[in-house]
């Protein structure tokens, strides 16, 4: 899910100034933004958003202010490059060091926020944060989080921390409206839009990797997603009326996702988590946790690179307790409105991860509300 459409935004890093930051005492942290007095060196390259300080304690995570920015949203449209709700901090030099990126971001409305960073000898990485309207997301990013994006690629395909020239955090409504074409999905209404980041922070110490619990006896997990990390680092399209976040009692003791929205009659919501490629290379069976109040028939699919996409169904039962679900690549089967050279899925092609409700469509006579919890997202060998 990265595309052109970022590019711009990418592109004019290396034309910035960067002013010196603030450098915190805190151990680990080798620069640190707290939006108390000032907004520099931060920008943003809408020359129509007007950014500054805000001290309305809603829209502070800590201490009295933190950085806003205010924009007009406008629906993309195919090969549309205009990025209205960005903040960016050059980092010309680069960060010697830098191991995971700390943050606070709100925004006005639901939307999937995409955080970047452009290195030296022009490679973009991408990473992107679900944002419900109003609820501040912290999260920290482990440079292994970033995706590269193909149209700019790294000779060595890995963010270098010595080469790193630019952090931006990116509304990514515009990619996304234009990306999902047709499909009916709510979220991308034009009108005036506000983002606000506070406590931001470049770090010296990583995240440890990902792990799941897995059942005695099985074979090493490839996690896509463990659901024990701060913030949704997922695409999240449709649904209205967000609240989501992380819950920390699973049944493994640890944590995982719940997502409420309502879903308007006529539109789908779907949650896509993108992989690099190769990432999956060996697996058998991908595997996930969920469990809903409602009885849903959700759409798992996955895309291999050359854009063939594989899907099947499952099944939930309202208010029925967690339950995992297994299911072999073999049982994949190419979506009717896809095709594939080879008429296979090639597991180490998988580019994309997606789950989608469809029951918006089902002819419903009133929008449904939902609470949908996801856990555990692997693959197996």
């Amino acid at each position: 899910m990265v595309t052109r459409c970022f590019l711009p935004l990418l592109l004019v890093y290396s034309l910035l100034q960067a002013l010196a930051p603030t450098v915190a005492q805190e151990p680990g942290v080798l620069s640190y933004w707290s939006f108390e007095n000032v907004t520099e060196p931060w920008i943003s390259i809408n020359p129509q958003a007007l950014l500054g300080l805000t001290a309305a304690q809603e829209h502070v995570l800590a201490g009295t202010s933190a950085l806003e920015v205010q924009y007009v949203f406008q629906p993309g449209v195919a090969g549309s490059e205009v990025i209205s709700g960005n903040a960016v901090l050059p980092t010309e030099g680069g960060v010697p060091g830098l191991a995971a990126i700390s943050l606070g971001v709100q925004a006005s409305e639901s939307v999937t926020m995409v955080v970047g960073g452009r290195e030296r000898e022009g490679g973009a990485y991408l990473c992107p944060l679900f944002c419900p309207g109003g609820a501040w997301q912290k999260v920290t990013l482990s440079l292994r989080d970033f995706l590269p994006v193909d149209e700019m690629p790294d000779p060595d395909g890995k963010l270098e921390p010595e080469h790193f020239e630019g952090l931006a955090v990116i509304d990514g409504s515009a990619f996304l409206s234009t990306a999902v074409g047709k499909l009916p999905v709510a979220g991308f209404e034009p009108g005036s839009r506000r983002m606000w980041l506070d406590e931001v922070k470049l770090l010296s110490i990583d995240l440890p990797p990902e792990t799941v619990n897995l059942p005695e006896g099985w074979p090493d997990a490839v996690v896509i997603d463990s659901c024990d990390q701060e913030g949704i680092r997922w695409i999240v399209i449709g649904g209205k009326e967000w609240k989501a976040g992380r819950e920390g009692d699973k049944p493994a003791g640890r944590g995982h996702y719940r997502f409420d929205y309502a879903l308007p009659m006529g539109t789908v919501v779907a949650w896509l988590k993108a992989l690099p490629v190769g990432r999956l290379a060996g697996t058998a069976a991908l595997h996930l946790s969920l469990r809903s109040d409602q009885a849903l028939r959700l759409v798992v699919s996955v895309q291999e690179k050359g854009k063939a996409r594989y899907s099947r169904q499952i099944e939930l039962v309202a208010e029925e307790d967690w339950k995992r679900f297994d299911l072999p690549w073999g049982e994949f089967v190419l979506d009717n409105d896809s095709q594939d050279d080879n008429g296979r899925l090639d597991v180490d092609q998988i580019t994309l991860l997606s789950l989608a409700d469809l029951s918006g469509l089902t002819g419903k006579l009133q929008d449904q509300r939902t609470i949908l919890w996801l856990d555990d997202v692997y693959a197996t060998r």
